[in-house]
């Protein structure tokens, strides 16, 4: 019985400790991507840290720091238009270190890429998308460091 307890706990440990491993080199991979994009669409220091910190971006370079990074994830293609599909490929990595959190951010990303509609300008479009995630992902007791906030 001792033992069981123990590998279930061991394993419940290894577990959390891939999760975390994802998601800092997740938030990594994210963080170096919106420095790219600021530097692509001329956005500001201040629009950096709306961004990061989760705000609706208030100046239309803070939007598009959205949709750049979206787009080198494939979230977005060239034309702006939200990915639906494409991101699954990157969701489908968190399947075999946290099936749980795989299966809730499966399904927050397939919602809010469903019910975001393209506008005709990709950046807010991008905005809209990442309002929807942020406001799903904590729904779903989900860490928001997955969609870089």
């Amino acid at each position: 019985m001792k033992i069981s307890l123990f590998c279930f706990a061991l394993c419940v440990a290894i577990v959390n400790a891939s999760i975390e491993k994802y998601i800092d080199q997740l938030t990594t991979e994210i963080a170096t991507a919106k420095t790219e994009c600021a530097k692509q669409v001329g956005a500001s220091v201040d629009d950096v840290v709306e961004v990061s910190q989760g705000k609706t971006p208030t100046s239309k370079e803070g939007k598009c720091i959205i949709s750049c990074v979206l787009k080198l994830f494939g979230g977005q293609d060239s034309n702006g238009k939200i990915n639906k599909h494409a991101v699954i490929g990157k969701i489908e990595e968190l399947k075999p270190i946290d099936t749980d959190v795989y299966e809730k951010f499966s399904s927050v990303w397939k919602s809010c890429s469903e019910k975001t509609s393209d506008d005709n300008d990709g950046c807010d479009s991008a905005a809209k998308l990442m309002i929807c995630l942020a406001q799903e992902v904590d729904k779903h007791g989900i860490s928001k460091k997955l969609i870089g906030l």
